[in-house]
């Protein structure tokens, strides 16, 4: 509708007095943030905490955290007037868009200007392998991948797009079905929402897609509180399958955002253990 909106990313380097005062959508003095994951609703609080502490804010704009089921629950939410505001990916955002007629105010920036020499407003898709891997784009059937996630930019929309469109290296056996295709062609992989009802209309979608997911027996398998869902995830669960060697689970491949690689450095991710891989076959 009309009057709603998500918001694309809230980073720290954003202007806050700016930001509220440049929003016309929001009437009233509460703004509801909608998070679905632990971490981000403790991020929510401490924002929160911190328009308290800015008076020019604070006398117009109370912030509250609303959690919600998953993003797309968020997604409703703000539909319906329940919510106003919502953190997502590039790809995400356009199913934000196109199906709940939702749209971005704010987006991730790096630098203070698009000038010459400033850092790109959005990281890429990358393809991750162990370094001693010979997998290609060409010889994924059969293999099993970790992935950021059904609908995120990196972790589907980018990669399986180049993998289906550009290389065609996939084949379509079933046009209206992504996920159909992905079955018949990779092996037990961990592509979180793949089983969400708009990846799985018709509700026949089968596990594999999900099956080396971590939180096995539990409601948040293969959803967006998976373990190994996200762009960190799916390192972990790269990382976690090559390292056990008792495990018969061996996926081939990370799809996450470019940057993330360098990002889980901080945390103790082995990046020399692991390369990038290019459309062209070639690894850097």
């Amino acid at each position: 509708s009309p009057s709603s909106f998500f918001w694309h990313l809230f980073c720290k380097s954003l202007n806050l007095t700016s930001f509220f005062n440049s929003v016309p959508l929001v009437r009233s003095d509460n703004i509801r943030w909608c998070v679905f994951l632990p971490e981000e609703l403790r991020k929510c609080e401490k924002l929160k905490q911190s328009i308290a502490g800015i008076p020019q804010l604070a006398a117009l704009y109370t912030l509250v955290c609303v959690l919600g089921e998953n993003e797309f629950q968020c997604m409703r939410m703000i539909q319906s007037h329940q919510a106003d505001l919502i953190n997502l990916d590039a790809g995400l955002a356009n199913y934000a868009s196109t199906l709940y007629s939702l749209r971005p105010i704010a987006v991730e920036n790096y630098a203070a200007s698009n000038a010459a020499g400033a850092r790109d407003l959005f990281y890429n898709a990358s393809v991750i392998v162990p370094a001693a891997s010979t997998v290609n784009p060409t010889n994924l059937r059969g293999k099993e991948i970790c992935s950021a996630g059904a609908g995120t930019a990196e972790g589907w929309v980018m990669p399986f797009g180049v993998l289906i469109a550009d290389l065609k290296t996939i084949p379509v056996t079933q046009c209206n079905s992504v996920v159909q295709n992905l079955i018949r062609y990779l092996g037990d992989s961990c592509i979180p929402n793949a089983l969400n009802e708009l990846f799985n209309p018709f509700g026949d979608n089968t596990q594999e897609v999900c099956r080396i997911c971590y939180n096995q027996g539990l409601p948040t398998w293969c959803t967006s509180q998976d373990r190994y869902a996200r762009n960190q995830g799916a390192l972990r669960c790269l990382r976690e399958y090559t390292e056990n060697i008792e495990s018969t689970v061996k996926p081939v491949a990370a799809f996450v955002r470019a940057n993330e690689i360098n990002l889980a450095a901080a945390d103790g991710f082995p990046t020399a253990d692991y390369k990038l891989l290019c459309p062209t076959q070639q690894a850097e």
